[in-house]
């Protein structure tokens, strides 16, 4: 690596701010310096007999080995990237950014529910429902229901039973740190559309327990939230 203020070859060492090389504790004084000190200093040197405009850009030139200045050149790219991961968060219906934004929303959503069943109250009430339910935007939880219908056997009782789950269980699944962690995985996503795909839906199930060991223990997970919201 070259020293970003001596071009030095084999420089070691790193700036914690903008992971710019120097080699020695000299040049990382000078590339820590503020702009002003830096302009000062160059002002100084270049003397009263320099033209301004010579001044100018011998002053520029000499500023780019400043760690404020490299950060400001970093910034657009840094927002760019920064742009780009909130925006795949916020697309991962498990991630925690898209909980935290539909856990936001959810007030004013309810809140613009309510007024439309009030300023519609001689409409149909079946069709009023509908409407207000399509309006929501999908959540986390929605898409746990959708992908955890397969897990539909009930945890104690008769085996040959099956129970569709409550909304209770829904959320802690859709809350539980494992499992939405889980349940970002591309893999299990795919594996569970697959059983959910199947004409034998608990055949698919047991089979996919008893060939993947990771899908297995994914299922123990959810089991364990399951009997903590039935306090067993």
């Amino acid at each position: 690596m070259r020293c970003i203020v001596c071009s030095a070859e084999k420089a070691n060492y790193r700036c914690r701010t903008c992971r710019s090389a120097y080699c020695s504790s000299q040049c990382y004084k000078h590339h820590r310096v503020t702009r002003a000190e830096a302009e000062a200093a160059t002002a100084a040197e270049a003397g009263s007999d320099t033209a301004p405009a010579a001044a100018s850009v011998v002053a520029a030139s000499s500023l780019a080995h400043l760690c404020e200045v490299v950060v400001a050149a970093q910034r657009p790219q840094k927002e760019m990237e920064e742009k780009r991961q909130r925006i795949e968060a916020e697309a991962d219906v498990f991630s925690d950014v898209s909980r935290a934004k539909a856990t936001t929303a959810s007030p004013s959503s309810s809140a613009t529910a309510a007024t439309t069943t009030t300023t519609t109250a001689t409409d149909d009430p079946a069709s009023t429902a509908a409407d207000a339910s399509s309006s929501n935007a999908p959540s986390a939880t929605t898409e746990v229901r959708r992908q955890s219908s397969v897990l539909q056997e009930e945890y104690a009782g008769d085996a040959d039973a099956v129970y569709i789950l409550q909304e209770k269980h829904l959320g802690a699944l859709a809350n539980h740190p494992r499992v939405r962690r889980a349940l970002r995985s591309p893999a299990l996503q795919k594996l569970i559309k697959t059983i959910d795909g199947s004409r034998s839906r608990l055949d698919a199930l047991d089979a996919a327990q008893y060939n993947n060991a990771d899908f297995k223990d994914f299922c123990d997970d959810v089991m364990r939230v399951i009997a903590e919201v039935e306090g067993r």
